[in-house]
């Protein structure tokens, strides 16, 4: 196996040098991984159990940092016909991944072999576009809430009853500023995952054509009721100044806010719970967990956080055969069990789940119990698949950059939302599924 180095932002490799031209070498297998740094080791660990399997084959992996970094390598290798056999994109990026042409449906390569019941439901629906699944879900997630039980203890809230609804959860806040406990009640970095997983767990799509799913949609649901009822606790919030605004997308300052005790809760995404539980055992924190607040306190589900593996089209032969293997191999059960054990995100794949509650591993990890509870109340629906669109990433910038226009200069929620409808619906015409 072969690290060929973890791709930065500015496009600067590091590591070992490799060669990773897809067509160089038939028994090298290229996998684009977007996660580096901690995840290095566990990939380490997964790639050189298939790789044993396949004593013929050399896989060689590189870390390119997250997903839009992933995808933005993968579209401009794709001009030079350089394309790994395996990348790992975002949720997000589906529609236009597919009209790429640069990969093959799962379904097609996978054929017999790949039963999407074995999958859960959230994680793998996303990718069912247009009749066919489109990738091999790896790395789903969904947004959960850890708190500080000492500073609840402090503000005399019961640690015991962490808010359920968003009410709720301005109405702690507030008791938390007001006795002192905390500067800020809760944090969370600024993104689109939060008003868009609210509206599902409302049951709105965000878009028309099925969210997307039965076409190209043209009308962004971002005025609707449910909608103008999340912005406008977003206006609540953004006066009271009860949240601790890190900016668009700034996930560590919401963690740092949170881990040193300037925040008394923080809602991020679950496949940071195995850092969040490091670093609250570092840092002295008695930590809670708690399923993300709904605006009812209740919910169907959301489904926003979803990964998958992708396999690249016009594979032959045995490569072709090895490459489907490999991806039904990091999703079986076994390896999605240890990759839930080591970072916090989804198992996938059914069985694995099944396999960790006859471990008994929820009951000794109680944090994860939580998430899988919340995993495992995920209804399917048109909403809560997630909206498909090929304009996903610019869309999902403009509503943060709308959110985050009610924060900095007060802008009212229908403002916000009138506005971020009509730039996103421009973005949505001018796409083409050509």
């Amino acid at each position: 196996m072969t690290n060929s180095g973890t791709t930065n932002s500015t496009g600067n490799t590091t590591g070992s040098s490799s060669n990773s031209n897809s067509g160089s070498n038939s028994n090298t297998i290229d996998i684009w991984l977007a996660w580096g740094g901690y995840y290095e080791s566990i990939y380490e660990e997964m790639l050189g159990q298939f790789e044993s399997q396949y004593p013929d084959y050399n896989i060689n992996y590189t870390s390119k940092g997250n997903y839009r970094e992933t995808l933005n390598a993968v579209f401009t290798a794709a001009q030079a016909n350089n394309e790994p056999d395996i990348a790992h994109l975002g949720s997000g990026a589906t529609v236009s991944i597919m009209d790429s042409g640069v990969f093959e449906p799962i379904s097609d390569i996978a054929g017999s072999q790949f039963d999407p019941s074995d999958y859960t439901g959230a994680s793998v629906r996303p990718f069912e576009i247009e009749g066919k699944v489109r990738a091999l879900p790896f790395g789903s997630s969904q947004i959960i809430m850890f708190y500080n039980r000492s500073l609840f203890a402090d503000a005399g809230l019961d640690p015991e009853s962490p808010p359920s609804s968003l009410e709720g959860l301005q109405s702690a806040s507030q008791t938390i500023v007001d006795s002192g406990a905390a500067e800020y009640g809760i944090t969370w970095p600024n993104a689109a995952w939060w008003p868009l997983s609210w509206m599902q767990e409302m049951g709105q799509p965000l878009t028309d054509a099925e969210n997307g799913h039965a076409g190209e949609p043209s009308t962004l649901h971002l005025t609707s009721d449910a909608s103008m009822q999340i912005a406008r606790w977003y206006e609540g919030m953004a006066e009271s100044g009860l949240y601790m605004n890190p900016g668009i997308e700034s996930w560590s300052p919401a963690r740092q806010a949170f881990i040193t005790g300037d925040s008394a809760m923080h809602m991020t995404s679950v496949g940071s719970m195995a850092g969040e539980l490091s670093a609250a055992n570092e840092n002295g924190i008695d930590l809670g967990t708690a399923a993300l607040p709904t605006p009812s306190g209740g919910g169907m589900g959301h489904n926003a956080g979803t990964a998958a593996l992708w396999a690249r089209s016009g594979l032959s032969g045995e490569k072709r055969e090895v490459v489907r293997n490999l991806m039904l191999f990091l999703t079986n059960p076994e390896q999605q069990a240890y990759w839930h054990k080591s970072t916090g995100y989804y198992p996938t794949n059914r069985g694995a789940i099944d396999q960790l509650e006859s471990e008994g591993w929820y009951e000794e990890n109680p944090a994860f119990g939580v998430a899988k509870e919340q995993l495992l109340s995920w209804e399917d629906s048109v909403a809560t698949r997630g909206a498909a669109m090929g304009s996903s990433a610019q869309i999902t910038r403009i509503i943060a950059e709308q959110q985050e226009r009610m924060f900095q200069d007060g802008t009212d929620a229908e403002t916000a939302m009138q506005t971020a409808k009509e730039e996103g619906e421009r973005v949505l015409e001018q796409y083409d599924r050509a």
